[in-house]
């Protein structure tokens, strides 16, 4: 599937609104692909980042390489090889901006870690290469945001609201009171879930959305660790060996 946006706004579908619980429109910018086929509506996935500040200011970071999601400005997909006038992503490769087609499976793409301590639901547009799990897409933008218990995320114990928010050397971790012990210096985790809301000028994702679906079935739990190094061939299956961007 190929998919675009008319130049400077999108909007979510009604259903895709009811299952992240989104009630407005966003404004992204003109990023558009020249000669990209117009589409009403994006793809909605899901994410789970790393948060850190760098400069003074906020950022979503990607769970598994160091890049940093703009604010105010969709992040636009690379990839090392040349695609030409094809551009990217392409379904014979792997480049892209990754994410699952639900919460429930993002435990199964070996993603998860105690730093990552923000989940979303993300807009995606421009090409779009679905797949049974999940899609890569050109350009993407955080709908909703919500601020969880890394460690509980990690431990399988799905999303559970935060209270203390740590940051030591611009990397910042977010946990709930059982796992609060230990950390000398912290500030309210609410303090940092609104100033990550107000520089992606996005609302709260509920995070009754979100706990069922983050915790792993017991006997799917293997599962999640047999998926190590193989995120892309887990949630997709067959895109080639050609890698381009990753989980980005």
């Amino acid at each position: 599937m190929v998919a675009g946006c008319a130049p400077g706004v999108w909007s979510l579908s009604s259903a895709a609104r009811s299952s992240i619980g989104f009630t407005m429109s966003v404004q992204a910018p003109d990023r558009r692909a020249a000669g990209a086929p117009l589409a009403i509506e994006p793809v909605v996935g899901w994410r789970v980042w790393r948060l850190q500040r760098a400069d003074g200011r906020l950022a979503l970071v990607s769970a598994t390489r160091d890049h940093a999601w703009p604010a105010a400005d969709a992040i636009e997909a690379t990839c090392w090889l040349d695609h030409g006038a094809a551009g990217v992503p392409q379904a014979a490769c792997r480049c892209g901006i990754y994410a699952t087609s639900s919460p429930s499976t993002l435990p199964q793409v070996n993603v998860i870690s105690p730093e990552t301590c923000v989940v979303g639901a993300i807009a995606m547009w421009g090409s779009v290469v679905e797949h049974a799990r999940g899609a890569r897409s050109q350009f993407a933008y955080p709908a909703r945001l919500r601020l969880v218990c890394g460690r509980c995320l990690a431990a399988g114990m799905g999303a559970v609201e935060p209270v203390r928010a740590r940051e030591w050397e611009g990397i910042i971790t977010a946990v709930c009171d059982r796992h609060a012990g230990g950390f000398l210096t912290t500030r309210p985790s609410s303090e940092v879930q609104q100033e990550l809301l107000s520089a992606y000028a996005v609302d709260l994702l509920p995070i009754e959305r979100l706990h069922h679906a983050l915790t792993p079935a017991p006997q799917s739990r293997h599962l999640v660790r047999k998926a190590a190094g193989t995120v892309a061939a887990v949630m997709f299956g067959g895109v080639g060996d050609r890698s381009g961007a990753g989980f980005s």
